[in-house]
C-alpha cells in the first residue's frame, strides 16, 4: 500500500481540491491497519514530480497495485500524470478508482482521462462508472471483467444499472 500525496504541502496544492493531513493519515494506519504498519508508504509530493526511477523503486518495494484510487489533483495535468502513474503500478486486471470523473466543479478530472486515452498508449480502458468514480482496468482483462460485472449485476436487479455505453471503443457499464 502506497499513499501519494502533497498532504500538508498545501502549496502544491494548486487548485485547492482538499485539504491532506499527513498526522490525520497516520492516525487512521494506526488505528485501523498497525500491524501492516511496515507494509504502507508514504511518499508527500505532487504526482507531477514522481519520475520513472520512483515507480521503479515502489515496484521493487511494495509490488504491483491490485486497486489504485486516483483522487488528488483535479487539474489536467494532475490527472494525466496519475493515470501515467497507475498504468505503471496496476497489475493485469487491476482496478484503478478514477475519482470526479464527471464532477461539474472539476471537468480536468474529465478532460485529462480524455487527453491521456487519446495522446498515450492507453494500458487501461474503462470499465464501470458508478458513485462519481469511473473505473477502469488493464486492457487486456477489460473483457473478461466486463462480463463478470454483467453476470453480477444481472442477478442484481436492484443494483440501479441503467446503461451500457461504449467508451474509446470499449463497453462500459
Amino acid at each position: 500500500c502506497v499513499a501519494i500525496d502533497v498532504f500538508d504541502k498545501q502549496e502544491l496544492n494548486t487548485d485547492k481540491s482538499g485539504k491532506g493531513s499527513l498526522s490525520q493519515l497516520e492516525t487512521n494506519i494506526k488505528r485501523y491497519v498497525e500491524p501492516c504498519l511496515q507494509d504502507i508508504g508514504i511518499v508527500q509530493t505532487d504526482s507531477t514530480d514522481i519520475n520513472t526511477f520512483d515507480i521503479i523503486e515502489m515496484q521493487k518495494k511494495y509490488g504491483r497495485a491490485r486497486l489504485f484510487s486516483i483522487d488528488g489533483g483535479h487539474t489536467v495535468e494532475n490527472t494525466i500524470s496519475d493515470l501515467l502513474i497507475a498504468t505503471q503500478l496496476i497489475t493485469n486486471g487491476g482496478l484503478i478508482f478514477l475519482d470526479d470523473y464527471y464532477n461539474r466543479h472539476w471537468p480536468g478530472v474529465h478532460e485529462g482521462f480524455c487527453k491521456y486515452m487519446i495522446f498515450h498508449t492507453p494500458k487501461i480502458a474503462p470499465l464501470l462508472y458508478i458513485g462519481n468514480k469511473l473505473v477502469l482496468t488493464t486492457t487486456t482483462y477489460h473483457q473478461r471483467l466486463y462480463q463478470e460485472f454483467l453476470n453480477y449485476f444481472s442477478q442484481k436487479p436492484d443494483a440501479g444499472i441503467t446503461k451500457y455505453v461504449k467508451m474509446f471503443g470499449h463497453d462500459v457499464i
